[in-house]
Formats: structure tokens, sequence, C-alpha cells
């Protein structure tokens, strides 16, 4: 219902403006006297400006739930079969609902001014497809505090005991699965131990969804290979999520790079970016907290906070730690 009545909102807006920008409603400056030729040019720069801006936002209208799916599509250098008509079907259906999802997607796009520069980094240097990246957006909207039902936190949604294999620590006094660079160095090392397994990058990232084990037994009982052919069922024969998990990564890829496609009209200087910080080694003889440490470094609870999400209280142990702090 919402999207119905903005889609009439829209429609209206566009209506009014288009007949008050109408030439012939124009006044000219000989009809009133009190209207100067500069005046009167000013008025008209004014118009053109205002229907510039209405013949975006057609273009933009025009845009939602009109696209065109590529007739190839290469993801990590994989190709999609996306000449079979269920993979084109769910793909369409992904994409669509992205489309009209618009304030998520916005706000995707200007996350990722602040957090895909460390994990493009991370990817070139260990030699990992680039796509990987949109991975984290489906698992956690680049949430770097983001939590689950199941029990998955941070931006890599990593369970404990999987985190605890790739070397993310979790005590009394921390949880780095909130760690924005370590755990986006163990997810993807995890992802390549998973493409290690299968030699394929979708069950990789079903595997990642799923778990490794629950792509082995898809496997083993339905006798396939390819991602695009299982049917991932819960203990009671209901469809699970990971039926259109990379389904789902790939539509975020394709709006992510060809945006104005889908009708998404973003700016350089509209994405979020990473903070200036400098890095502090704290060395503590006993539990302290934060707002000590605050003022020591003079900055805030809060800040310390924010910087360092993977602090899980109000204070630290005995130990030395590496904090991030404002930079001035």
């Amino acid at each position: 219902m919402e999207k119905i009545i903005t889609g009439f909102i829209a429609v209206f807006l566009l209506s009014f403006a288009n007949s008050v920008l109408a030439e012939p409603h124009i006044p000219k400056p000989d009809s009133f006297s009190a209207i100067s030729q500069e005046q009167y040019q000013e008025m008209l720069e004014q118009i053109q400006a205002l229907q510039e801006k209405v013949e975006t936002l057609e273009n933009y209208i025009q845009a939602i739930g009109r696209f065109s799916i590529p007739k190839e599509i290469e993801f990590c250098g994989q190709k999609m079969p996306i000449d079979k008509w269920y993979v084109r079907e769910e793909l369409d259906k992904q994409l669509l609902a992205l489309s009209y999802n618009r304030r998520q997607v916005v706000t995707w796009m200007k996350r990722s001014g602040k957090f895909f520069p460390y994990m493009e980094s991370e990817l070139k240097r260990t030699k990992l497809p680039d796509c990987l990246k949109y991975l984290i957006i489906a698992e956690s909207s680049l949430l770097e505090d983001a939590s689950s039902r199941a029990g998955a936190k941070g931006i890599a949604q990593f369970m404990k005991e999987t985190g605890r294999l790739y070397n993310l620590s979790y005590s009394e006094f921390v949880d780095e699965r909130m760690n924005f660079e370590k755990s986006i160095t163990a997810a993807f090392s995890h992802l390549r131990d998973l493409h290690n397994e299968f030699g394929d990058w979708p069950l990789a990232l079903a595997g990642y969804n799923a778990g490794a084990g629950k792509v082995r037994e898809v496997k083993r009982v339905q006798g396939v290979g390819e991602y695009w052919r299982m049917l991932f069922l819960n203990k009671n024969g209901v469809s699970t999520e990971t039926n259109s998990y990379v389904y789902k990564i790939i539509a975020v890829k394709l709006i992510f790079e060809d945006p104005k496609s889908f009708g998404f009209l973003l700016g350089e200087d509209d994405v979020f970016l990473t903070p200036e910080t400098k890095e502090i080694v704290v060395a503590l003889s006993r539990p302290t907290l934060l707002t000590d440490i605050a003022r020591r470094y003079q900055t805030s609870f809060f800040e310390i906070k924010k910087l360092n999400p993977w602090i899980r209280g109000a204070n630290l142990g005995k130990g030395t730690w590496r904090l991030k702090i404002p930079a001035n």
C-alpha cells in the first residue's frame, strides 16, 4: 500500500509541476510593471532548473521496476546460467525487490564508502575476487554491530565457534566478531577455505550462509553439484534463505555497478567516509573503565565505543589493547 501511495504522490507532483512550468503561464515583463527584466530572467532560470529536476524525477520513476537483465552475467569469474528459466526468474525477483526497497539500497550505497576501501584492499592482497565484498552487504547491511537471532554477530556475521576457528577472540571484555578489520580478514579466509573445498564460488557463498556441512549434505542427497540446481530445506521441509542468497548477492552487485539503470541517483559526495582515527596502545595493569581511558586520551566514552564496537562493556581487563580514537 505504501508503494502505491508513493506512486500516486509522485504522479501528482509531476502533473502539478508540469502544469505550473508550462511556458504559456509565465508572465511577460510588460504585463507587470513591477517586475524588471532581471527579475523576469531570474524567474525563467529558476523555472528551467525546476523543469530539469522534474525531468530527472520522471526518469527516476520510469526506471523503478523497469530494467533489463543482461544476457550474460559473470560473478567471481564464473558465468551465471541466466538462460535457465528458474535462474532468470529468481534473479529478476531479487532485482525487483531491491529496486523497490530504495531506502535500504541507498543506505548500503552510503555505507559502502566507509567500508569498501578496506575490503577491496584485503581482497586484492589475498588475490580473491573483488565481487566477494557484496556478500558482506547480504550478511549485515554493512553494520559493524549487526546481530542475528541465531547468534551471529558483526559485519561478517560469525557464530562464536566459527569465529574462534579464524582467530576472533571472545571474552568477558571483547568480542572480535565486531572488530571490522579482523572480522573481514576472517571472512575472506573462510570464503577461501570454502572455495578450496567446493571449487565453486556460488557453493562457497552458500556454504558461508548455510554451513559447509549443509552444502555437503544437499550435494550427497540430491546428487547435484551446482548451486543453481540445489534446493535447501530446513528440518520441516521448508525452503531456506540459502536458495535466494547467492541471487541476492549478484543482484546487489548488478545494482552497485550500474545504479542509474535501476533508478538510483547517488553522488560521490553522498557516501559516508571512513572517519579519521589514530591508534593508541593502552597497557592496563588491572580492569579499567573506558571513561578513565577516555579522559587520559582527551576523548569520550561515546567515541571509544563507536570506534571500537568490539569492546563488550564499559571497561577493559588487564592487558595491552590497541584502540582507535579520533585523529583530532
